[in-house]
């Protein structure tokens, strides 16, 4: 599947439709065929290559930083099965997933 649209476009952000591209995944995330390693690689080549795809030319507010932010710790909250209940800092989350966060993420695809 393969899908190629901004997240952002007209300087709106579209979380709804990345959604779609996350909830399509659900028999994965759900999967305990699958290592949390191969999910999150899954996640970043699937999931947030079409969340941050065009970001290069993305005009960053704190609030479409947040969103992102948002959106992508909810995945990584569903992939490795920590739920609302448990307290969680997004430094452990960051580390516990081997990921950046999203604006670190964003910046150097914009700079290099």
């Amino acid at each position: 599947m393969v899908v190629r649209f901004s997240a952002l476009r007209n300087g709106r952000f579209y979380p709804q439709e990345i959604l779609l591209v996350l909830f399509s995944f659900n028999t994965v995330w759900r999967s305990t065929v699958y290592s949390n390693n191969t999910k999150i690689r899954i996640f970043n080549t699937n999931v947030k290559s079409v969340l941050l795809y065009g970001c290069e030319t993305w005009k960053l507010t704190k609030t479409i930083i947040n969103q992102l932010q948002v959106l992508v710790k909810r995945c990584i909250l569903r992939i490795l099965k920590i739920f609302w209940a448990v307290r969680i800092s997004n430094q452990e989350l960051w580390t516990s997933a081997k990921q950046k966060p999203i604006e670190l993420e964003i910046w150097q695809r914009k700079w290099g």
